[in-house]
């Protein structure tokens, strides 16, 4: 039901809960920032490391050519001098040893591809100067050295490798700078990320300490409503054991009592005619009695009208049913509907003050009479069954099968000193010709027309009952002869002015037996009244005919005109 909406709670709390979520994203951005400038710092770092020792490289290379132009100037000047020649093909394995290294960047920081042939040419002119003073061709040698080509392509080499340094230093130094700048945006980014953080956890903690109350509340109002399902669970069992309508209504005042301890309330229940509605039970404080009517009509009622839940608010604009009090406490009705059909109301009273409308007071209100409807449903059922187990359908007394339960009541334990106890056996006189000569619709109307001319004047322990056919029994308990005679003379006498009213002559003969006369059980009490009843109808019809069976006691009853 919609009455427990509150158990869904925890997925909307999670729902707008979101503050740990931003700490944990606001963490998590944090982080992989961090991480970021690491990496960038790392690879800055390489960068700047690359460039440095390419720096280191270009200038070794600088300084081998150099040693090696020395060396070989140095043969020059020594010509044939093995040490010299040594010195030279050192420094000659230093370049050659320095410029593949150098290739291994070019392609962003090393010299341009042109200088590396004029390495090249430059290394191989002075292999060719040291060859020729090897074999002591001083002329060649000399003429090897001094071209301008030579010395062109030396002041190149040299100013290619400086440019290359610089440029090498440059990056390094530019490389250096971001990771500078790294370093202080990761710095300043770290305090901003600490103060964002503090103020979301500061607003987190503020939403934790509200949505913890918020959190007990539902619990609270969770527990409460498992209560009332407890009790509305309780209820629906209970009331399935309810025999009647005493019984459910005890069992509504119980429950409607502890789920609204402060609310009084009735239930209405149409009568038999179904034209109103009469109060069944009422609950709560004593109020109620000066704020609910006893009987309803449904003209003057909304609810009943509409077939749904009516509030009467407590102000003079609202629209109130004419059954409710001018100027009472708001109230709320609705109508139990079972089986496609209203079987009654249930009214709760709102305290002075309030609103009737309330959820919390609509959903008990309508939980109740969701629960009474169907019991209500199922004791008209149940009653419906039980009169047509012990009622004769046509005249609404009770059947032979009753009649011979509560003869056997009367006479257990029957003894000689018991209280004397009466049957009046009654036949229809000419009943049979009756159907023949006006139809059986007519004979049925007259048979339902006697059957509450034998209620009238019965007391609650009596019972009037149809034997069969035409044939009808009163038992009358703690009844003597002479009293029963009298009564049977009142039957007979109703039973003939229905004449009047169907325009033909309608008669019974009717037979008394008394216990104390003839006979203390019950085959020969009804065998009496049986014999009476057909010396009544040999005796002419339209009489009471005593068991005693004496000519002169049938003298004495008098007849009434044929």
């Amino acid at each position: 039901m919609t009455v427990f909406k509150r158990l869904h709670f925890d997925r909307s709390l999670s729902r707008r809960f979101s503050a740990p979520r931003t700490i944990l994203l606001a963490t998590l951005a944090i982080v992989l920032a961090q991480l970021t400038a690491y990496a960038l710092i790392h690879a800055s770092r390489e960068q700047r490391t690359r460039f440095d020792a390419h720096a280191a490289a270009l200038a070794d290379l600088s300084r081998a050519l150099s040693n090696a132009e020395d060396a070989l100037h140095n043969v020059a000047g020594v010509r044939h001098d093995g040490r010299a020649i040594a010195q030279f093909y050192t420094s000659l394995r230093d370049v050659e040893t320095i410029v593949p290294r150098l290739r291994i960047d070019q392609r962003s920081y090393a010299l341009d591809p042109g200088i590396h042939g004029e390495i090249q040419t430059l290394v191989q002119g002075w292999r060719r100067t040291v060859a020729a003073y090897e074999t002591h061709d001083d002329a060649r040698a000399v003429g090897i050295l001094t071209l301008p080509a030579a010395e062109q392509a030396m002041e190149e080499v040299q100013a290619s490798v400086g440019q290359a340094i610089d440029r090498s230093r440059a990056d390094a130094a530019a490389a250096s700078m971001r990771i500078w700048m790294i370093f202080n945006l990761l710095f300043w980014f770290q305090i901003a990320s600490v103060i964002l953080l503090a103020l979301a956890i500061g607003r987190s903690y503020r939403r934790v300490i509200a949505e913890s109350r918020g959190r007990l509340d539902a619990m609270t109002s969770e527990a409460a409503t498992r209560r009332r399902l407890e009790l509305l669970f309780g209820m629906h069992d209970m009331l399935q054991a309810a025999e009647d309508h005493r019984d459910a209504n005890l069992i509504l005042s119980a429950t409607a009592s502890q789920l609204a301890p402060s609310v009084p309330g009735a239930l209405y229940v149409f009568n038999n005619s179904g034209d109103r509605l009469h109060l069944s039970t009422q609950w709560g404080d004593a109020r109620a009695d000066q704020l609910l009517p006893m009987t309803i009509t449904p003209n003057e009622c909304w609810a009943l009208k509409r077939g749904k839940p009516h509030v009467n608010g407590d102000g003079d604009q609202s629209l109130r049913c004419m059954h409710a009090h001018h100027g009472a406490s708001a109230s709320i009705e609705v109508p139990m509907i079972a089986r496609g059909n209203i079987l009654g109301m249930l009214v709760m009273v709102a305290p002075e003050g309030e609103s009737a409308d309330t959820g919390e007071l609509r959903l008990v209100a309508t939980a109740l009479a969701d629960g009474m409807s169907l019991a209500l449903s199922n004791i008209a059922l149940r009653e419906r069954l039980r009169t047509q187990a012990l009622r004769d359908g046509l005249t609404g007394l009770y059947n032979r099968r009753y009649m011979e339960d509560a003869l056997e009541r009367l006479f257990d334990g029957n003894g000689p000193a018991a209280p004397a106890s009466s049957i009046i056996m009654i036949d229809l006189d000419h009943f049979k010709s009756i159907n023949d000569e006006h139809g059986h619709a007519v004979g049925d109307n007259i048979l339902r027309d006697v059957g509450p001319l034998l209620l009238v004047g019965l007391r609650k322990t009596d019972v009037a009952c149809r034997y069969g056919g035409e044939e009808l029994v009163v038992v009358l308990p703690n009844c003597d002869h002479d009293h029963a005679v009298a009564r049977a003379e009142v039957i007979r006498s109703r039973i003939a002015e229905l004449s009047s009213a169907y325009n033909f002559p309608i008669s019974a003969s009717l037979g008394v037996a008394t216990s104390e006369r003839h006979g203390r059980t019950i085959p020969a009490l009804m065998a009496a009244a049986d014999a009476a009843l057909y010396d009544a109808k040999s005796a002419g019809r339209n009489r009471v005919m005593s068991a005693d069976r004496a000519r002169d006691a049938m003298a004495e009853i008098p007849l009434a005109a044929e």
